[in-house]
């Protein structure tokens, strides 16, 4: 019996590399895999559906299914997370010491409805008092290379918000004190766009469609990250809430996962076998530093337990992404989080 040919565009990290180096297979699909940045995926899953399955944003698929576009199903695998609001790059000259002193400020990013966005949003505003109707945003891509454009994105109503034009970059903007600061931007060592263990590509093109000028503000003498340990400010989070932000979600088209319901299972299951895996190999390749006292494997294993894959295991922030969404003006109705997965792993 032929297997199904199912199409996957995804970025390479330890969790996933096991399914895109075809190690782990799916039962009864043959896998066609293709290694592709997030920020060019995305652009090219909305605008063009490429893949029948791939990495997707969070923050989209629950604005998108608000709207009763549901033409991408997720699988609740996610293997990109992180904390957005610990990696924020500043202008020296702009009098950010921290998180506080964003409010009234001219804060850039690529995409205002990207999910970095929305979970460092909802943590100036949780945690620090400060609406997103405080700071003026400045959207870095144009209209002709944003993501949300495909989707149907408008700026939320009372929003002090612009668009870049064409030809202008953010990371300019920050460099020259036009903006202040700047979520989300994969500029420097720190990597500020990219999920947790994220690889770039390995075949490395001209620069991305999506974002073709890239600055390192490690480097420039204008701006600096701010947090000068975004890992430790990222565990003292993690310490008082004890979660991890998901960042993107595993999507299947959904004629395909309607049509023939146990693929979106055996994605499922593969996807988790490929994580066990991965956590495997990375607390082998720790133990060197762990004899030398440079690791903690248990504050590791803590964070790769609160990283589980699952609807159930992550219902918490789930329930938070979906109501920020809302709060935010990016969704038009508050989402039910089991509705955004494929009926057959939905109460997995």
């Amino acid at each position: 019996m032929s297997k199904l040919k199912i199409s996957l565009g995804y970025a390479r990290n330890a969790w996933t590399a096991p399914i895109l180096d075809g190690e782990v297979t799916v039962e009864g699909v043959e896998l066609i895999p293709s290694v592709v940045p997030p920020n060019d995926l995305f652009h090219r899953q909305l605008r063009y559906g490429e893949f029948d399955a791939s990495e997707f944003s969070i923050s989209q698929l629950i604005a998108m299914h608000s709207r009763g576009n549901t033409a991408w199903l997720g699988i609740p695998a996610f293997p990109s997370r992180g904390y957005f609001h610990t990696r924020i790059y500043v202008n020296r000259d702009a009098g950010i010491d921290g998180l506080a002193d964003l409010r009234g400020k001219r804060v850039g990013l690529p995409e205002y409805q990207q999910t970095a966005a929305l979970w460092t949003r909802g943590v100036l505003e949780h945690d620090y008092g400060i609406k997103p109707t405080d700071i003026h945003w400045v959207m870095g891509r144009p209209l002709s290379r944003s993501h949300g454009v495909h989707a149907g994105f408008t700026p939320p109503a009372g929003l002090s918000f612009q668009h870049l034009d064409e030809g202008e970059n953010i990371a300019e903007f920050l460099v020259q004190g036009k903006i202040d600061a700047i979520i989300a931007y994969s500029g420097g060592r720190s990597r500020s766009g990219l999920g947790l263990g994220q690889e770039p590509p390995r075949r490395v093109a001209a620069r991305s469609e999506i974002d073709p000028t890239w600055y390192d503000l490690d480097e420039h003498p204008a701006t600096r990250p701010l947090f000068a340990d975004h890992a430790a400010a990222g565990y003292e989070y993690f310490q008082r809430h004890g979660v991890i932000h998901i960042n993107h979600v595993l999507v299947l088209r959904s004629e395909i996962a309607e049509q023939y319901p146990w693929v979106a299972r055996n994605l499922y299951d593969a996807f988790a076998e490929a994580r066990a895996l991965g956590i495997q190999r990375m607390e082998r390749a720790l133990e060197p530093s762990r004899a030398l006292g440079a690791v903690d494997i248990g504050r590791y294993r803590k964070g790769t337990e609160a990283m589980r894959y699952g609807v159930l295991a992550n219902a918490e922030l789930l329930e938070t992404a979906t109501s920020w969404s809302f709060d935010q003006g990016l969704s038009v109705a508050k989402v039910d989080p089991r509705s955004l997965f494929a009926e057959s792993v939905s109460a997995l």
